[in-house]
């Protein structure tokens, strides 16, 4: 299996970028530990800034990692990266013009409730299932004073 990184840069700008040493170290560790579990990195509405430091540091990338690289600023291009990656009933129409998913994400039920083996709206897994199961058959016990 392959790695997918997307990064969302709306509301970002040059005064967030971290140093152009830390950028270049982070690449360095990127293509040196994960080469082959990398499938896509994707760039959501960088900034013209980052695309100009990309081209300074891409010469230093192997082309197997720059070409994983996709730059998705506006919907077509949104459409042309993420389209061939997801069907429309699993995306927003942010992330696909003719994206099917409109119900509200929240990012602190994802990170809290949410275990790395199930998916967010599928509220029936098989794992959940099972701990709830656990839960109903545990029998609280009081030691005797």
């Amino acid at each position: 299996e392959r790695s997918i990184a997307v990064y969302d840069f709306n509301g970002f700008d040059s005064s967030n970028a971290p140093p152009f040493q830390m950028q270049l170290n982070a690449a360095t560790l990127l293509q040196k530990t994960f080469p082959e579990r990398l499938g896509v990195v994707v760039m959501i509405e960088p900034p013209f800034w980052l695309r100009g430091l990309f081209n300074m540091i891409s010469p230093f990338l192997s082309t197997t990692i720059s070409e994983r690289v996709k730059w998705a600023a506006g919907l077509e291009e949104k459409d042309a990266v993420f389209g061939p990656m997801m069907d429309a009933k699993h995306a927003t129409p942010l992330l696909l013009s003719a994206g099917k998913l409109d119900t509200p994400v929240s990012l602190d039920h994802f990170l809290e409730d949410v275990p790395f083996y199930c998916l967010y709206d599928d509220v029936k897994c098989e794992r959940s299932i099972e701990v709830e199961e656990q839960k109903l058959h545990q029998v609280s016990v009081t030691p005797p004073e």
